[in-house]
């Protein structure tokens, strides 16, 4: 992709449209976008002052770009800081995560699993609000909260054939350090089911990022972290989940990289691809000063075989001026249809980001637009999504103008045309 134009949608102000989208959006193959943004909107309560975050839909009216809130989160019981995307299910309603949930102390102790019903009539209004369902609410057991993050919830969600629903928590599970679980139906209501659970000394731990299917039924992810040797900790895993009569069957294997947040995506073959936050060849660099990190992230693929291979990397960042982070990628990557890899940097060499291609044909890397912290954004925690023209959009995490409810700026929504 070469002489492509880089525009910004829109800009969070922190009111009711939200702030800091720390995920990317959702097309409904009409040209509208939908996405989270992790605070904004309802600053009242137990969301004062940041605000609990909200579900937003964006769509080309009379070219111009519209941003309309379709629900803010309340807290408490309603949950809070929705973290990933909102993804449309086989019903045509949106389902999402929220990372948080308030107990009556205040004190999160989960999240929730929710959807959106779009309104049953045209909706003339600039914010129609969609009814919102809670699905399961994530308690101690299933989600403990290991610190004050509350990224309980933060992986996108998955459906299969029949509509049933899958994810991972990144703490919580039979041994308090993950899970990978179900959420079927059952007549009008849901049941929960805990597929596998991650054992620190045994199998990686904290998984972030999501999982998938490949063609044969099995779910494939990452863990952040693990397994630990002793005192040694690990730096994460991929890992593939295969049914069996007995359960759910892990392999794994260590990463090119360290630290992988993100998810995998799969290409036409079967093969696996991902990104890791840190790690990779040589030293991270950055402002005359390395950084404590074995390289600044990776993109990396694993074979299509039926056993999981030791990954390779595909490129590795040098250089991040996000001191003392590495600043590379936290979102999985999409690929188009000739195997192109285009991702999200959520600093590297420039300290605010950048969005990139890798060619499938011959694995150069192409900086698509690096952001500088100004009224274009910084720090994308986000995927890159397609039309059908061709044009890419996605979020970025910061910056844009001054933040009502945070410091720094709010976030952007941007597009990038060919």
């Amino acid at each position: 992709m070469s002489g492509q134009t880089f525009s910004v949608l829109h800009t969070f102000t922190g009111g009711s449209d939200g702030a800091t989208p720390t995920s990317g959006l959702t097309s409904d193959g009409a040209g509208n976008f939908y996405g989270t943004t992790r605070y904004g909107g309802y600053l009242d309560g137990d969301c004062a002052p940041n605000g609990c975050g909200t579900v937003f839909k964006i769509e080309l009216v009379n070219g111009e770009w519209i941003l309309s809130t379709l629900y803010t989160f309340k807290g408490q019981t309603d949950g809070f800081r929705p973290e990933a995307r909102v993804v449309f299910g086989q019903d045509g309603a949106l389902y999402g995560t929220t990372s948080g949930l308030n107990a009556d102390d205040g004190d999160n102790i989960g999240g929730t699993i929710f959807n959106l019903v779009p309104p049953g009539q045209p909706c003339k209004s600039a914010n129609c609000v969609w009814t919102k369902k809670v699905l399961y609410q994530f308690g101690n057991t299933d989600c403990t909260a290991w610190s004050d993050y509350e990224t309980c919830t933060y992986g996108d969600l998955i459906f299969d054939n029949q509509g049933n629903i899958y994810g991972t928590t990144s703490a919580g599970g039979t041994a308090g350090y993950g899970q990978v679980y179900e959420l079927s139906r059952s007549g009008s209501g849901w049941i929960f089911t805990t597929l596998y659970s991650f054992a620190i000394d045994d199998d990686g731990d904290f998984p972030y990022g999501g999982v998938i299917f490949d063609r044969d039924g099995n779910l494939w992810g990452t863990t952040s972290l693990g397994p630990r040797y002793g005192d040694v900790p690990g730096f994460g895993v991929a890992f593939k989940l295969t049914p069996s009569s007995s359960g759910w069957v892990e392999s794994w294997a260590y990463l090119p990289g360290e630290i992988p947040y993100a998810g995998l995506a799969i290409d036409r073959r079967g093969n696996m691809f991902g990104t890791t936050w840190a790690g990779g060849p040589g030293l991270c660099t950055g402002g005359g000063i390395d950084v404590p990190f074995q390289g600044c992230g990776t993109v990396f693929r694993t074979s299509a075989s039926a056993s999981l291979n030791l990954p390779l990397t595909i490129y590795s960042f040098a250089t991040s001026l996000w001191y003392p982070a590495p600043g590379g990628p936290m979102a999985p990557v999409t690929l188009d249809a000739a195997g192109n890899i285009y991702g999200t940097a959520i600093a590297d060499e420039n300290g605010f980001g950048s969005v990139f291609e890798i060619t499938a044909s011959d694995l150069a890397y192409t900086s698509l637009h690096d952001f500088t912290g100004a009224s274009d954004g910084a720090n994308p925690i986000s995927n890159v999504t397609f039309d059908s023209s061709g044009n890419m959009y996605g979020t970025a995490s910061a910056s844009g103008m001054a933040c009502a409810v945070i410091g720094g700026g709010c976030g952007t929504i941007w597009e990038i045309t060919p």
